[in-house]
């Protein structure tokens, strides 16, 4: 059973707040086809007040600003959001908090949005208060970044070798990054407060040496919280695996999703 409680939330945020910077650099941007088509299909315009969930370094808040909603980013991990601000200026406007603790009018927003982190916020609160803060012509909207594939041929099974080796309880960490999606239109379904989803898939790749492909390992929260000893020589034998094995040209294949409702 997953834990939502404080404490917990707590703990994952240092693991975040430690890495924020290199977060920002090694996630990949989401799309801007997905901010097309999320405006689109939720009527929004310059103005539209708009509350983001889990904002975090601001890959998904900087397209937000430049369409110049009205926003709020709910995050709780300052040296995240510290990097948001140094990106975006006055348009992030910072809430210090879980969003099961915040407070804003009810109905008065038109889209709650949490971009790759609704997976923080506890099912049995969070649903219902996205509906409770929505305007009845509101949207509720979900984007998530999932790997498809790693390439090339080989590269994956070798590097499962070297994880169970070193951190065997990482095992399916590559595995858990392909389906953190799965299923996350029937949970919108069940909680019976929001139309079926329209959804929308965008995908692309990305290159890596192994500084570049360990970078983005790290910004995984299982990855990041193992401890430093074993972590530093997990890195080591990834880097050199991609360098010497694999010439130093590892791919990502990847997507994004792009989930919308209305609320019911």
């Amino acid at each position: 059973m997953s834990d939502y409680s404080a404490g917990r939330t707590e703990a994952r945020r240092r693991v975040f707040e430690a890495s924020a910077e290199t977060y920002h650099r090694a996630r990949p941007d989401y799309p801007e086809e997905l901010f097309e088509d999320l405006e689109r299909i939720a009527g929004l315009h310059r103005g539209s007040v708009v509350i983001e969930v889990g904002s975090g370094t601001g890959l998904c808040t900087q397209h937000l600003a430049a369409r110049g909603y009205a926003l709020r980013c709910i995050e709780p991990a300052e040296a995240m959001a510290a990097v948001a601000k140094a990106h975006i200026g006055d348009a992030f406007e910072h809430v210090a908090e879980r969003f099961e603790d915040f407070q804003a009018p009810a109905g008065s927003v038109d889209l709650v949005i949490a971009a790759t982190s609704w997976l923080w916020v506890d099912p049995a609160v969070g649903f219902a208060h996205a509906a409770e803060l929505l305007a009845p012509d509101g949207h509720f909207a979900h984007a998530w970044q999932t790997l498809v594939d790693l390439g090339p041929e080989g590269f994956e099974e070798a590097l499962a070798a070297i994880y169970a080796e070193e951190a065997p309880e990482l095992g399916g960490t590559f595995n858990s990054q392909r389906t953190v999606a799965d299923g996350w239109a029937e949970k919108i379904g069940q909680c019976g407060l929001f139309s079926e989803p329209e959804i929308h898939e965008y995908r692309y790749q990305r290159d890596f040496d192994g500084e570049g492909f360990v970078a983005s390992a790290s910004t995984y929260g299982m990855h990041a919280g193992i401890d430093p000893e074993r972590r530093e020589r997990l890195d080591a034998r990834v880097v050199a695996l991609v360098d010497d094995r694999f010439g130093g040209a590892v791919t990502r294949f990847e997507r994004s999703l792009l989930f919308v409702s209305s609320p019911l």
